[in-house]
């Protein structure tokens, strides 16, 4: 047994022995005589005998690292999970329903098929009743003990990748983010952003301040005639830049699906909103009239 569980540190860096484990057989990593030892069950017996040990075995068990409480074995199985989480997605933000794939070599073994998601829903509604050194290792991950403020920092992550696609935070109301994309963090799959956004620019009043701050570093925009304001002049600027031009017929509807034109801008009608700029030019803020004319917008229908 001791020669299975010191080859089991040795590979793995721990005696964190799944219940379930067996030495695999013709496995040349393990001395032949541990080959098909029940490892994991084993262990259990372990704890359950341990005052009935040698002090001599005990010791040499001590010395790789045993852990003889078995929740202390859980809480460490699930620490290692989650400092395992945060180094592939590079924060804790995990979705509820999120379980340790298994037989992914990225994880630990021992992790495999953990429910970690439901885990640190449990963490945050008995914080205290976890043990201090417990409450400390699980900050110095930079655990999220509150669920707003991990659906924040959820969005907060939808909202600087949105950004880094796309240049702008002009989101249409109706965008999801797309499920198995490797551009977007996978814990913000399928988050109606636009919807969040919507949201958030009804409750700017009630935000944290230092929410509010973050959003500004990201230049969001709060005021919805201010967003479309901003999505019709990037539909503008790149009819100038595609045409050369701003002489964009009355019926002109920016087309779907090309690349050429920013997602959020498709389907535009942007010939009818020159026309009613046109119309309404006293009515444009001033620093709306100075960016049309930095286009070199033709305000005049007879001038086109």
């Amino acid at each position: 047994k001791l020669a299975a569980l010191t080859t089991y540190k040795k590979l793995h860096g721990n005696s964190l022995i799944p219940q379930k484990f067996v030495v695999p057989i013709n496995d040349p990593s393990w001395p032949e005589e541990t080959w098909n030892l029940r490892l994991g069950i084993n262990v259990k017996s372990l704890r359950s005998y341990r005052d009935n040990l040698l002090p001599e075995h005990r010791n040499d068990l001590d010395k790789l690292g045993f852990v003889w409480d078995g929740l202390e074995y859980k809480w460490l199985r699930n620490l290692t999970a989650l400092t395992t989480y945060n180094k592939l997605h590079g924060n804790l933000l995990i979705p509820i329903k999120f379980v340790v794939p298994i037989n992914d070599p990225n994880w630990p073994e021992e992790t495999w098929n953990l429910k970690i998601g439901a885990f640190v829903k449990r963490l945050r509604t008995r914080r205290d009743n976890l043990l201090p050194e417990h409450q400390h290792e699980l900050d110095k991950l930079g655990f999220v003990w509150s669920q707003l403020e991990d659906e924040w920092q959820l969005k907060l992550a939808a909202l600087t990748t949105y950004k880094k696609l796309h240049g702008n935070l002009l989101i249409p109301q109706k965008f999801v983010v797309p499920i198995n994309d490797p551009n977007w963090p996978e814990e913000t799959w399928n988050l109606r952003l636009g919807i969040s956004v919507a949201y958030l620019r009804t409750r700017r009043d009630n935000l944290l301040p230092e929410h509010q701050h973050e959003l500004d570093k990201l230049s969001f925009v709060w005021s919805q005639l201010e967003d479309d304001w901003q999505l019709k002049l990037a539909a503008l600027t790149t009819y100038k830049k595609l045409h050369e031009n701003l002489f964009v017929p009355n019926r002109f509807v920016v087309p779907s699906d090309d690349p050429k034109w920013p997602e959020e801008t498709w389907n535009l009608k942007i010939g009818a909103f020159v026309k009613r700029l046109r119309a309404r030019r006293d009515n444009l803020l001033s620093e709306h009239q100075h960016e049309l004319d930095k286009l070199g917008f033709v305000w005049s229908q007879l001038e086109y």
